[in-house]
């Protein structure tokens, strides 16, 4: 038909074998952003609940999109049941376990905006606050007092194709952390986190098959 001609001729649908047709490469092209961003709002359901259910805490991933911290994916551990909570809500800023995350990991990100934005009365120079950052990106997790909720937060960076691209992060009252809780949180974090990563490598090459 008329129709399907012209849409092999514009490149969005392509004709193979015999009768056979697939969407074309500009088609494909097109749609590769939002198969990657469905696929990501997925897995990191999955691991958000994993997270909160090992941890028996809430847990979350967030990414950074539009200059902005959003949740796409949290749990709350109540009483043995988790719950999906608050998602697709903003973070206030960057003064956060996750925030310093997407700090650390980010190469987008201007550091120095950042400092003069939410940092300047926080730390006695840019220097120490690059310090920080530094330590972060060896450590990869950073754990962090949440004042006036008597309540820690850990975070850390979950990477696709080497990129970061969302932080895992669980928060806990101050009256169940202890230091042998630390240590396992961390330690959790960071297999979730690798796990996820490698889903997510995994599943660019599924989704590339597929388009």
């Amino acid at each position: 038909c008329n129709l399907l001609k012209s849409l092999i001729q514009i490149g969005y649908v392509e004709k193979y074998g015999s009768g056979m047709y697939r969407l074309g490469p500009k088609l494909r092209k097109l749609a590769y952003p939002q198969f990657l961003s469905d696929n990501l709002v997925t897995i990191a359901n999955q691991y958000a609940k994993r997270l909160s259910q090992q941890t028996r805490e809430s847990g979350m991933a967030v990414i950074r999109q539009d200059g902005e911290l959003k949740i796409i994916a949290r749990y709350i551990y109540d009483q043995s049941v988790v719950i999906n909570s608050q998602v697709f809500s903003a973070l206030p800023g960057y003064n956060t376990a996750i925030g310093h995350i997407f700090l650390a990991f980010d190469k987008v990100i201007d550091c120095k905006k950042v400092f003069n934005d939410y940092f300047v009365d926080k730390y006695d120079s840019f220097d120490e606050f690059l310090g920080i950052i530094e330590d972060i990106r060896v450590k990869r997790y950073h754990f962090f007092e949440l004042t006036g909720r008597q309540a820690h937060a850990f975070a850390v960076p979950v990477f696709r194709n080497k990129k970061i691209v969302m932080a895992l992060a669980v928060i806990i009252p101050d009256f169940r952390l202890n230091s042998e809780k630390k240590i396992k949180f961390i330690n959790i974090l960071k297999q979730t986190a690798g796990d996820m990563g490698e889903e997510l490598d995994s599943s660019i090459k599924h989704i590339k098959n597929l388009i």
